[in-house]
């Protein structure tokens, strides 16, 4: 999992091994944060990038557009979540 701020939005590239999620969902990691998973992100619509994102799809890659639970803080790059229906 990588995970960022692009302006002033919280953005997740997650490894999905079931899929592409299209509905809101929870993520929660080993202490118990918690983030909305809004909805699935493309940010940049480039050729190059929609290459890109090709590329991370077809090994279940997929980035989305998150919002915290009670707290301000971006998950930590490999941590590993787990999700929850909303």
């Amino acid at each position: 999992m990588l995970a960022g701020k692009v302006s002033g939005r919280m953005i997740v590239y997650l490894q999905c091994y079931a899929g592409k999620y299209e509905e809101a969902h929870i993520l929660e990691d080993n202490s118990r944060k918690q983030w909305i998973l809004k909805e699935y992100q493309q940010i940049d619509r480039k050729i190059s990038s929609l290459e890109k994102v090709k590329k991370e799809e077809s090994g279940n890659i997929y980035q989305y557009l998150i919002e915290p639970v009670g707290h301000e803080e971006i998950p930590e790059i490999g941590t590993k979540l787990k999700i929850h229906r909303k």
